[in-house]
């Protein structure tokens, strides 16, 4: 890369938006996210956005399975972008279906299989009336064409050196720690025992084994004790679906990270940071009973038919969708200032050994 390219690049987000062609001109590169293009692409009937007037030289998605859905308005708004050349980086062109990979053709303008009928008639047709075999191979061949690919065999890297470090936790941790594993191991059993796979028993114990984690690196916390008794989950299955329920199986998915829209793969909860709602005050996101979460854009654009394809429990059809308010922040562990300790506690173990690598280590660079 040209260093004049490195000294005249700017961040097309947030507060740090672009206004007018004049502006642009200042820069040789442009760094935006998906949230932003959708949102500037909602927008364009009635503000100008410089994404869209301006015709670039080239445009490069980074993680660009995350449009894997042709018709959510990520796509359609990466695709509306006027570029000479255009380029996709990912690590995974097929996650779930086949047709995770026909938005990759279409954003490219890969003639003719840019058409997802191409796409259908000539791989995906291919494997429901031939077999896989024959399909898989024609999807090789397209990939061959249109991808460059770089292992690690090309660039010289350093060796990864693993450090495993053991600890042990402390008496009166170890006493807390058993406390809490005990029920869990219990419940653990009972499921297994009964073949339980209801959303609610799956969600119930991923929570509580993250519960588990998060001792293991706060350790006697009074704020992290509190915050697990305040994520508690109700039964799912027993529960009525509402959005008082829902929300609070969101917070927990949310705790695990599993906060990802079923058919876009985007995070509602990002993106209602960078001003995505439809209209003020509209809901972003709308979560199952059988827990996959869908957001607002792509259940705008088939609110029917999206919760059919996303469902994953036995009766599709019955499945209870409740909406996810994304306006209020997921609760997290109580403030120092609102839940003051009663009483010292001892820092954690994994911190303890923390604090002692990066003194023994302090003259090295972050």
């Amino acid at each position: 890369m040209p260093p004049s390219l490195l000294q005249s690049w700017t961040k097309h987000h947030d507060s740090q938006r672009l206004r007018d062609q004049e502006e642009l001109q200042r820069y040789g590169l442009v760094i935006t996210t998906f949230q932003t293009v959708s949102s500037e692409y909602r927008k364009l009937a009635s503000v100008l956005s410089v994404l869209f007037t301006a015709s670039w030289h080239r445009v490069i998605l980074n993680e660009a399975h995350c449009m894997r859905n042709r018709n959510t308005i990520t796509t359609k708004a990466v695709c509306a972008i006027e570029s000479t050349s255009r380029w996709a980086m990912t690590g995974t062109p097929l996650q779930n279906r086949l047709t995770d990979f026909a938005t990759l053709p279409q954003f490219l303008g890969v003639y003719p299989y840019s058409k997802h009928s191409v796409f259908e008639a000539h791989i995906t047709d291919m494997w429901k009336a031939q077999g896989e075999e024959a399909a898989i191979d024609r999807l090789k061949k397209l990939v061959k064409i249109l991808t460059l690919r770089r292992s690690r065999s090309t660039i010289q890297l350093p060796e990864r050196v693993d450090h495993i470090q053991h600890l042990a936790f402390s008496p009166t941790e170890l006493i807390r720690y058993r406390d809490i594993e005990a029920p869990i191991v219990e419940m653990l059993d009972a499921t297994l025992e009964h073949e339980d796979r209801s959303a609610g028993i799956y969600l119930h114990a991923l929570s509580k084994i993250n519960t588990l984690r998060k001792f293991c690196n706060l350790g006697l916390s009074e704020l992290a004790l509190q915050a697990e008794e305040s994520n508690a989950l109700p039964n799912i299955s027993e529960t009525q679906w509402d959005p008082k329920a829902a929300g609070r199986a969101f917070e927990a998915l949310a705790s695990l990270g599993e906060t990802a829209c079923a058919l876009c793969s985007l995070d509602p909860s990002a993106a209602s940071e960078d001003g995505l709602g439809l209209t003020v005050g509209s809901p972003l996101a709308y979560l199952t009973r059988c827990l996959r979460l869908i957001c607002d854009c792509c259940y705008q654009q088939n609110p029917r038919g999206t919760l059919a394809s996303v469902c994953i429990c036995d009766m599709q059809s019955s499945c209870a969708l409740a909406v996810i308010s994304m306006s209020r922040p997921v609760s997290t562990a109580a403030s120092p200032e609102s839940t003051p300790f009663t009483e010292p506690v001892e820092q954690p173990t994994k911190i303890q050994a923390l604090a002692a690598k990066l003194g023994a280590h302090g003259d090295e660079k972050r």
